[in-house]
């Protein structure tokens, strides 16, 4: 029995990764367990990049709503605690402990991943939320969240990432991402992939294509795709689901009277009945405001984050990430567009961009001098967590193919950047390194 938050966090760092991929082990502990969410409706979100801002942003519209909402999200930035979030909350040290005490009591050998996904199903539980916002791991057809009963499921993107275990094409990708399509239960995508809507059609799964473009609080172009998908999960989820919570101060409008204002406004009505017979709910028009209000309020660490008005840290961390950032840097620090408000910075500002990163383990630097360019000013970024590549192999990589470097410490980048404010110190590459800036946001 463990007593106290550091023994915890000693313990479950601990375990090992899983080797031995399957449910069998997640089905048996969710039954010992009494299936946590049974009495909460689940969004499960996939996808190569964007499947972590998109869970913020539903959850954001649905506390917008009045909704109790967790979100499970992943990898932690500082505090292992920032998986779980609860109305804005993270469990304190004492839940922490009480609730990895019911995961080891469990007579299952559990990896550390089927261990942090139990603890948010067994969280959301004691909190009672009415919806929980759940991101898939590696997001395939055996990802430990896939024990999962969902309302409605997303797919935001795919592309190359975990190739070793999803496969090396589009076509093998997609069928893995697709593995928690459940049969009947919507899919929300955001472009049109043949394997995805075969499968879809298979089980039965009917498709929504967030086709929109939608602003959020978040920056840049991706984060629009992003949030047009969050618009259409959660416009399905209000319009289907209605409840008074949608509306601040809902008003109960009798059958005829209903009937009356939608001979005058000379247009079909899209509400549904509610509540109580000859009563409906006044209040569809108010659900997109109510979803615009909601992604203002976003809040996702490490994506375009500046934590000084030179230091930027950014999530990337494989192509398609690293493309986007590569956009990002030639249209908006290099050639802003002229719509200056979308950038803190002015044309010309900086002299000189400094690529900091590192990468976790078993990836190579090629995307990164591919996509941004061999005659760049890279910094190596040194890191203590085990989850990163070794920095003699990032060394070796870079010197055999002549380009570059020196290597730095979080604090002397930051030191380095407040002595040279002509220059962008941009950090990249992994979120388990980037939360190590946050420590000098101001």
């Amino acid at each position: 029995m463990i007593t106290t938050y550091t023994e915890a966090l000693e313990k479950i760092f601990t375990y090992e990764e899983c080797r031995d991929y399957s449910l069998a082990k997640m089905e048996q502990a969710m039954e010992l367990l009494g299936d946590p969410l049974k009495n909460i409706k689940v969004i499960h979100v996939a996808g190569t990049n964007g499947k972590g801002s998109t869970c913020r942003m539903v959850y954001a519209v649905l506390r917008e709503a009045g909704y109790s909402v967790g979100t499970y999200n992943q990898p932690h930035l500082v505090d292992i605690r920032e998986r779980w979030i609860v109305n804005e909350q993270m469990m304190s040290e004492e839940e922490f402990v009480e609730i990895l005490n019911r995961i080891l009591a469990l007579p299952i050998d559990l990896s550390y991943f089927e261990r942090t996904t139990l603890i948010a199903f067994l969280y959301f539980e004691k909190k009672q939320v009415e919806y929980a916002c759940i991101e898939v791991g590696f997001g395939w057809l055996l990802d430990s969240t896939n024990v999962v009963h969902p309302v409605i499921t997303v797919i935001t993107s795919i592309g190359f990432d975990h190739t070793k275990i999803l496969g090396d094409t589009l076509e093998e990708i997609s069928y893995q991402k697709a593995g928690i399509i459940k049969p009947g239960i919507p899919i929300v995508y955001n472009h049109e992939n043949p394997w995805i809507q075969k499968i879809a059609q298979v089980k039965g799964a009917p498709i929504i294509y967030a086709e929109k473009l939608i602003e959020s609080n978040l920056s840049w172009e991706y984060q629009k795709r992003n949030a047009g998908i969050a618009y259409e999960v959660c416009k399905y989820l209000l319009e289907n689901n209605p409840s008074p919570k949608i509306l601040p101060h809902p008003t109960p409008l009798l059958w005829e009277e209903r009937v009356e204002k939608q001979n005058q406004l000379n247009s079909p009505s899209p509400l549904k009945e509610r509540g109580v017979a000859g009563e409906v709910w006044e209040g569809s028009r108010d659900i997109e405001k109510i979803i615009l209000a909601g992604l203002q309020k976003v809040y996702h660490p490490g994506r375009l984050q500046w934590i000084t008005d030179n230091l930027m840290i950014d999530g990337a961390h494989n192509i398609d990430g690293h493309t986007e950032l590569k956009k990002y840097i030639d249209d908006v620090l290099i050639t802003p567009p002229s719509h200056a408000s979308s950038t803190p910075l002015e044309k010309g500002r900086f002299n000189k961009i400094y690529y900091c990163f590192s990468m976790k383990h078993g990836k190579v630097p090629d995307m990164i001098v591919n996509t941004y360019g061999k005659d760049k000013h890279y910094i190596l970024v040194e890191g203590q967590h085990e989850l990163l590549e070794e920095e003699s192999i990032l060394e070796g990589y870079l010197q055999d193919r002549e380009v570059s470097y020196e290597k730095l410490s979080p604090e002397a980048i930051f030191q380095k950047s407040q002595e040279d404010r002509e220059s962008l110190y941009l950090v990249f590459g992994s979120l388990y390194m980037i939360g190590e800036f946050l420590a000098f946001k101001k």
